[in-house]
């Protein structure tokens, strides 16, 4: 299974008319018009006659249809939201975003819902919603809690006797560090 993660994220602009922007796969798109299905947001490169759209449900918090067939490269001011799937201690597979880390906890009709692993002790609310296609729709990001620090090593595999690391294998913590005020 590929664990690269995709980033959904809306940009407050200083558009008129209070537009957002959104912003997928390092492009982004401006509001263009509701429909009954959603939001569509066009591609901003407008002057390129670029025609990728996206239809995004507020309600659900769901891309309802993408066409990502761009003409272009990405724009130089993306932004870089990484998405690690780390193992944990127990050999449990987590995501780690900002140094806060998420397990999987429930399953939604689209995906998974992944909760702070703080949510018990410290009662944190932060979670991420993560589509069957690896895609983070929604986010809440604030926490009760100052992220730990860990140190990530790379998983290694033994292939005939000689021991391999994979950059693109999952990360595993090996040790966590106080830093847990807040």
């Amino acid at each position: 299974m590929d664990h690269s993660f995709i980033f959904l994220k809306f940009i407050k602009t200083r558009l008129p008319k209070n537009r957002r922007l959104l912003m997928l796969n390092n492009y982004t798109y401006s509001q263009h018009f509701d429909l009954r299905l959603g939001v569509r947001y066009r591609c901003t490169q407008e002057k390129l006659k670029c025609k990728a759209s996206v239809i995004y449900d507020e309600n659900t918090g769901t891309l309802v249809k993408v066409n990502d067939n761009h003409n272009h490269e990405p724009p130089e001011y993306f932004c870089d939201k990484a998405v690690l799937m780390v193992k944990g201690r127990n050999g449990k597979d987590l995501l780690m975003l900002d140094g806060y880390t998420y397990y999987q906890h429930k399953l939604l009709r689209d995906g998974y819902r992944w909760s702070c692993t703080q949510m018990g002790s410290r009662s944190c609310r932060g979670f991420l919603h993560v589509t069957n296609d690896m895609l983070v729709v929604r986010a809440k990001t604030e926490h009760t809690h100052s992220p730990a620090s860990y140190f990530l090593e790379n998983i290694k595999k033994t292939r005939k006797n000689k021991e391999v690391s994979n950059p693109f294998s999952a990360m595993k913590i090996t040790s966590v560090q106080g830093n847990m005020g807040g």
